[in-house]
């Protein structure tokens, strides 16, 4: 894992959406709590959609397979 500090906004939160879509585990720290809480919750709706996206292509694959 990484911890990124100065991660509720700006270059802070940019590299942990960052870290977190390439599949890094990210501890998000800041004084500013809220922007710390906007930051986790960006990259909580950021793997839904990787999850999302990972779903999608094992049933295209599946389809293409007969699997």
């Amino acid at each position: 894992g990484v911890v990124v500090t100065g991660a509720g906004n700006g270059i802070g939160a940019a590299l942990a959406r960052e870290l977190a879509a390439r599949g890094a585990r990210v501890v998000v720290a800041d004084l500013d709590a809220d922007g710390a809480a906007r930051t986790v919750a960006e990259i909580a709706a950021l793997r839904a959609e990787l999850e999302l996206v990972k779903r999608e292509l094992r049933r295209f694959a599946a389809d293409l397979t007969g699997r």
